[in-house]
């Protein structure tokens, strides 16, 4: 098992006696990749018996810290996991090794595989509603799905050759012929390539693993703009609308945080059709004309870029502010669709809840069209203020 660590905190140690118990093969070996956790998640690892490899916060990547935990590692299988994911059972390795070790056929041979998260019980409502969304676009909400190579667009890229670094299970040699590649995303990357050369992978649901995040919306500003930008580095045919003003997108941000504020999700109500109606008054709200105010969801830094950014941004914003407004009334609907199906009755709790997940899906929503906004403009042509908006938003994702 190979782990990238960074101050995994005090759950780690069950994590480690989770990992150590498992049953049904010779043995577990753990390869921790530390990259300079200051609470003492490296020592933690050495006395549980794991090999640690140390690296600075500096040279940190999801690539180039799991290659390394790749090369540190002895086994003839890898398991790539992650600090916060952990084992459904004592018997979740074996049954998740089973379709490499003993496939019940020729045709459910495969090469790789990773398993389908179970949310914890702290897990965020946009988080859920995210993995659920996920795993019906791959195929594998309620089942196992084997992918392989049928066309060359994007969609079906993404779908048939989807791996997971939460938990992806691939034999060392094949791995080593491959290793991971990129800053981001190396897993889905890993994945493509594999299915391009005949390879099939599975995405398996009957061995879950139990994981998932609650993250601040400065969070998803940031990480969905990444996604965006590795979406359209990769798959060439991926599309993007035409987006040119910061101050149009900031513009109708700022119209619809406005209109978020003064929402209460009432209690009793139910939830799906409390978060549709939101979305319908969104997507009716009047931006045209909304005042850029620097909005920045708790990322401190984009406040300074955007009050810079907004008065130096002549384009016409009326487009790309009506565009912020429909996305995001878009990803409402999907959230609203979700939370029907899964919630009753809106109580305290909830209420916060989706009181979260929309400002987030805001977040969100910025931080895409930050993302088309930036990929617009040529190299050649991109100002300087753009260049500091990519490291910027890169910075620790």
């Amino acid at each position: 098992m190979i782990i990238p660590t960074y101050n995994a905190g005090s759950e780690f140690y069950w994590l480690l006696r989770k990992l150590k118990a498992q049953k049904g093969l010779k043995g577990v070996e753990v390869v921790v990749v530390d990259s300079g956790s200051s609470d003492g998640t490296d020592t933690l690892a050495e006395k549980h018996g794991c090999t640690v490899v140390r690296i600075p916060n500096s040279e940190f990547s999801h690539s180039h810290a799991r290659n390394l935990g790749a090369d540190a590692a002895s086994g003839d299988l890898y398991l790539f996991t992650v600090q916060d994911a952990y084992p459904a059972s004592d018997t979740w390795l074996y049954t998740l090794a089973r379709p490499l070790l003993r496939p019940a056929s020729e045709d459910e041979r495969v090469s790789a595989l990773s398993a389908t998260e179970f949310p914890r019980r702290d897990s965020e409502l946009l988080y859920n509603a995210g993995v659920d969304t996920h795993y019906s676009f791959l195929g594998c909400r309620h089942n196992d799905r084997l992918g392989r190579m049928v066309e060359r667009d994007h969609m079906s890229l993404r779908s048939q050759g989807q791996l997971s670094d939460v938990a992806c299970l691939i034999p060392a040699e094949t791995f080593q012929s491959y290793r991971y590649e990129g800053r981001y995303a190396e897993d889905l990357i890993l994945g493509v390539r594999m299915i391009r050369e005949g390879h099939r992978l599975a995405m398996v649901s009957s061995a879950k693993i139990i994981h998932s995040h609650n993250r601040p919306a400065r969070y998803h500003l940031k990480r969905t703009f990444v996604d965006v930008l590795f979406l359209l580095d990769v798959f060439p045919d991926f599309s993007m609308p035409v987006v040119e003003s910061v101050r149009g997108i900031v513009g109708g941000a700022s119209a619809l945080h406005a209109l978020f504020q003064a929402w209460t999700p009432p209690t009793g109500a139910p939830a799906g059709e409390t978060i549709a109606e939101f979305a319908r008054r969104a997507r009716r709200l009047a931006v045209d004309d909304a005042p850029a105010q620097p909005i920045h969801f708790g990322f401190e830094p984009l406040g300074p870029w955007l009050a810079e950014a907004i008065p130096a941004d002549t384009h016409a914003s009326r487009w790309d502010a009506e565009l912020m407004r429909n996305m995001f009334a878009d990803r409402l609907e999907g959230l609203a669709a979700f939370a029907g199906r899964v919630y009753g009755p809106i109580d305290d709790h909830l209420a916060v809840e989706m009181r979260h997940a929309v400002e987030k899906t805001l977040a969100s929503t910025m931080g895409a069209l930050l993302a088309y906004a930036y990929a617009g403009q040529s190299d050649a042509r991109r100002p300087e203020r753009m260049k500091a908006l990519y490291d910027m938003m890169l910075a620790g994702v």
